[in-house]
């Protein structure tokens, strides 16, 4: 699935203009399940002793995770919002400005020790193909969240901002290394409260 142009600068325009400057604070309160996938991640890289390597992360937003991660590590962003980007480079990420469809095939195969992609791919309407390119590029494992969301909120998605969102939450995985669950946040732009569910998934190299 390749985004059409209308649609794609409208997620763009939505995440330079009303994210880039408040994503650190969103992603780190604790009512939102970002906190929580931050918190779970380290304890990931924790338990199985992963402290270097290269990083591709995969809508990178400002980098944050660079600030989360303990160890020694090299971290590449992908991310359409340059306002965010410019925030990543700051913090030491080396950074691409483009859609991910098109993004992925920039890079290698098992040019990553780690490909992550947190509240990426809700966007993108058939994933299959992205994940396994996910899985190609990196050595180690690729980390990634499949969000619940809503269908009002899919429906308030399209009348607001004007790009289409996706629930992928049911897929399954085989032999994943790590399949959780995470509990939901609550949309600080709207009256109303969504409060989708956030599976936290683990797949390492085979």
């Amino acid at each position: 699935m390749v985004f059409e142009m209308d649609e794609l600068n409208s997620i763009k325009l939505t995440y330079d203009r009303d994210y880039s400057l408040r994503y650190d604070v969103i992603s780190q309160d604790p009512t939102m399940n970002h906190a929580q996938y931050f918190s779970h991640v380290t304890t990931l890289f924790e338990k199985n002793l992963w402290g270097t390597g290269d990083v591709l992360d995969i809508g990178c937003g400002t980098g944050l995770l660079k600030e989360m991660l303990l160890g020694n590590f090299q971290f590449t962003g992908v991310d359409l919002s340059k306002d965010m980007l410019k925030i990543a480079a700051s913090r030491g990420y080396r950074v691409y400005e483009g859609a991910v469809q098109e993004s992925l095939y920039e890079f290698k195969e098992n040019q990553f020790d780690f490909v992550f992609a947190m509240s990426l791919l809700y966007h993108i309407n058939d994933v299959s193909e992205i994940i396994e390119r996910f899985r190609a590029i990196a050595r180690k494992a690729v980390i990634f969240t499949l969000e619940d969301i809503p269908e009002c909120f899919e429906k308030a998605t399209w009348e607001t901002h004007q790009f289409h969102i996706y629930n992928h939450f049911s897929l399954s995985f085989d032999n994943a290394h790590l399949d959780m669950t995470l509990g939901g946040w609550q949309s600080p732009s709207r009256k109303e409260n969504y409060v989708p569910r956030m599976r936290l998934v683990c797949l390492t190299a085979e």
